[in-house]
């Protein structure tokens, strides 16, 4: 237990280690490959995505929705691949714009343990 970037740093100078795959900031991420990579490290980094959602205008829109919000908000929006925007085209926004609030005034919120609840606290 401990800071992670001390811990971190005590795993990437580990010579057992051979691969590592990090999630979190730029900055440590970036560190982290320097002090690895150049020891032939395998190395995956997951930084800083937005995690966009696009829809077009032949899209299936309560597909999309549903796509979108549980993107948006499973696990409450706390995961690295939460989508954080939709794209779309002036054509169908104000349409798909609608459909998402909707479906967002409709979430069941609650203890994430109970039957039904779509998004914890």
């Amino acid at each position: 237990m401990g800071p992670g970037g001390a811990i971190g740093d005590v795993l990437a100078d580990d010579p057992r280690i051979r691969a590592v795959s990090f999630t979190g900031s730029n900055e440590i991420g970036l560190r982290l490959y320097q002090r690895v990579a150049a020891r032939g490290v395998k190395v995956t980094l997951e930084m800083g995505g937005k995690n966009p959602v696009i829809v077009l205008d032949d899209a299936d829109l309560d597909l999309a929705v549903e796509g979108i919000v549980q993107g948006a908000f499973g696990s409450t929006g706390q995961r690295c691949t939460a989508t954080s925007r939709a794209v779309t085209t002036p054509a169908i926004a104000p349409k798909l714009t609608e459909a998402l609030v909707e479906r967002a005034r409709k979430l069941r919120v609650g203890d994430g343990m109970q039957q039904g609840v779509e998004m914890g606290p």
